[in-house]
């Protein structure tokens, strides 16, 4: 995954989540968005085992890729 697709990844979910209205509380939230999307496409997320079961890494890629696809 290349900070490209990370950064577009939390660019979705954010605007899934929500935009605030105060730009700095918008800022933090990206920021954790984006700490747990890493974390979790690395298998680095605590409270899972040490691999990532195959269906949630699939899902997250395809979010990925839905994310960055320009027609």
């Amino acid at each position: 995954m290349t900070p490209l697709h990370l950064s577009t990844a939390t660019a979705l979910v954010a605007r899934m989540a929500g935009v605030s209205a105060d730009e700095e509380k918008q800022m933090l939230r990206q920021a954790q968005i984006s700490k747990y999307l890493n974390q979790l496409l690395r298998g680095r997320l605590p409270g899972l085992d040490e691999q990532i079961p195959d269906k949630v890494l699939k899902a997250a890629r395809h979010a990925c890729a839905l994310a960055a696809y320009r027609p």
